[in-house]
């Protein structure tokens, strides 16, 4: 499997590393051990891509105020 740092992930994403770390805890992004070394499966950030998320906070609704 293969796998890249935290900080090629959030480079990948557009992201912070906090924010992969979050995602990691979150169960978003899976972690494997590799050397030692906490890596982010490739896969799990192509799944990740594939939802069509994007970076930032949600704008609010109109609605909401």
């Amino acid at each position: 499997m293969r796998c890249v740092s935290f900080k090629r992930a959030a480079e990948e994403l557009g992201v912070s590393q906090p924010r992969i770390s979050a995602f990691v805890a979150a169960e978003r992004l899976d972690v494997r051990l590799v050397k030692g070394q906490r890596m982010i499966t490739l896969d799990s950030i192509n799944q990740y891509e594939a939802t069509g998320r994007r970076p930032g906070r949600p704008r609010k609704d109109a609605a909401e105020g």
